[in-house]
Formats: structure tokens, sequence, C-alpha cells
């Protein structure tokens, strides 16, 4: 793509679309996706209960954090956080980031919480038996052929990326940040909204949703289950009404993240030809329009390639 941002497009039947390349990107929040799923694949084998309160989450259960319902206050919103990011700062230990968090206001019914998916990462852990890069691996990536995706624990693995972030540690993401080709972006949200490893039943409580208010273009809807994204989508030409000069406004599922250096959506479009799932990582973070106006391309190529014709928005 132009810009500097790198894509991958991954359809149902398991086919790339063009040639993405091998080189590390950062997942970001990508990851609480996995994080979700683990939690479920979990939940399905008895290890895990979605519904008991949560060990230091203050009554809230497994569930609500999943879904940003922990009324858990965001470490990220601290004014000293971002400070200590940004000029290099050694991360602070996760019990004083939860001191720090204790301090802040409670938050509203739902609010976005990365303090929430830290403490699904410690119960998965202590569920799994398993630091959180093994965990994801054994139940989320591996059945899922993954092998090129990890967590990433030091700050050379971080300047190292294809959009690098240089001076940064990745333990500033306490719930963990997986790092891998975009390839294998797409292919993770796409196994996970289509594949093997979940049920019917831990995907529709996955697709239960609660509102997200005031989420601003390119969202025109948008709706947040365990782990997932989900609502719709523009290409950013007058968001707000599908077709309208020249406008896309599609469904979508998947998660978007951002952090040093880069940002990215990763999404599955199930109303489009071929159902693509597509990644896109961008220096500017600007992701969500591109992987739109992407999807869209790739399900006209797919059309074109099985002799199909796009449908009434596709053209």
């Amino acid at each position: 793509m132009k810009d500097g941002a790198i894509s991958a497009v991954c359809f149902a039947d398991g086919t790339l679309r063009g040639s993405p390349g091998t080189a590390d990107l950062a997942w970001w929040s990508v990851t609480k996706l996995a994080l979700a799923a683990a939690a479920l694949v979990l939940a399905r084998a008895g290890r895990i209960d979605l519904d008991a309160a949560v060990e230091g989450a203050g009554g809230a259960s497994l569930r609500a954090l999943l879904g940003h319902r922990g009324r858990i206050a965001n470490y990220s919103d601290l004014a000293d956080y971002r400070a200590d990011v940004a000029r290099g700062g050694v991360p602070w230990p996760p019990k004083e980031m939860l001191a720090r968090v204790a301090a802040m206001p409670r938050p509203a019914a739902w609010a976005y919480s990365n303090t929430c998916y830290y403490l699904v990462r410690r119960a998965i852990e202590r569920a799994a038996d398993a630091p959180i890069g093994r965990a994801l691996d054994e139940l989320v990536l591996s059945p899922l052929g993954i092998a090129d995706a990890r967590i990433a624990s030091r700050p050379e693995e971080m300047a190292a990326l294809a959009l690098p972030a240089p001076d940064y540690d990745p333990a500033w993401v306490y719930h963990g940040c997986l790092v891998g080709p975009a390839a294998s972006a797409a292919r993770l949200v796409g196994g996970i909204l289509a594949g093997p490893i979940l049920s019917p039943e831990a995907r529709a409580a996955m697709r239960t949703v609660s509102p997200v208010p005031d989420a601003g273009p390119p969202w025109v809807t948008a709706g947040y289950g365990l782990g997932l994204m989900t609502g719709r989508i523009g290409d950013g030409v007058r968001v707000g009404e599908p077709r309208v000069g020249g406008a896309r406004v599609l469904a979508v599922e998947g998660h978007s993240g951002g952090g040093p250096g880069s940002g990215c959506a990763v999404y599955r479009f199930a109303e489009l030809p071929g159902t693509p799932t597509v990644a896109v990582f961008a220096p500017d973070g600007a992701c969500e329009a591109r992987a739109v106006a992407l999807a869209v391309e790739a399900a006209e190529a797919w059309s074109r390639r099985a002799g199909l014709r796009a449908p009434p928005g596709c053209e």
C-alpha cells in the first residue's frame, strides 16, 4: 500500500493475496482478541469460569473484563504513563500500575480499559499454568497453524520491527503485545472468527456486544463483544451514508490497535465475496478506512478469479 502502510489479505478458503512478506509488526490491541479466544478455549475445557469474580478485579467477572464492562480505569489514560512511555522510561511494576489505577475515578458501565485485559492475562496464566506467550501459543496460535507470532519481551524486538518503536519496552503493554507478519495477523482474526478453535456457542458469546458511544469516523456504528470490535466502518468518503459520493460502508469484525510508531486494523468482511480478512499496519495509525478500501479491492479480485460478479456496492 501507499504511505508506508503494510497489508495482507487472507480469504476464507485460506489463500493469501499478494506477497505481504515476513517482516514482524506490532499487533498492539489485536492481542486482545487472541486473549479472549484463549479464555473461551479454557472455558470450554472447564479450566476457567467466565462468570466467576476475577482475583484483583473488584468483583468483576472474566466475561465483564473481556467486554470492558469491569468498571476499571484505563492505565494508559494516566498522564504519567504517557509521559514515561514518551521518554523511553522503565515500565512500572504491575503492582504499582494497579495502585495508580485504583486512585483513578471509577468509569461508567462500559469503558475501554487496557487494565481489564491485564487482569484477563493474569487469569489466563493461572488457568493455563503458563506464561502468557506459551498459553497463547498452545491455546490459539498453534491450533490455527500460526508459528511466526509471539509475545514481545524486549525493547530490541520493538526497535527491529518493520514499523519500529525505538526506545519502547513492550512491558508497557501490560496485557502483552503480539508481534508477527501482517499475513499471520489476518489468519489469526479469520481463524478465531470462522476456524475450528471456538465452538458456535463461544463465537456467539464473543459477538454479544455493548454499544460503543462516540466511536467517531470512520465508524458509523460500533460495538464491543468479548475481545471483538464490531460494527460498520467506511472508507473515509462521506462516512455515514452507504455509497454516497463513492463511499463504501461495510460490516466488520476484528480489532484495531496502536502504539509508538504504528497503528493497525485487522478485520473480517463477511459481506464481501471470498470473505476477506484484511490486516493493515501504518505509521500514521489511520488504518480502518484503508482496510475497507483494501477489502473491496480484494473482493473484486477474488470475484474475477472465481468468475463471479461483485455484489452491488463492491463494483
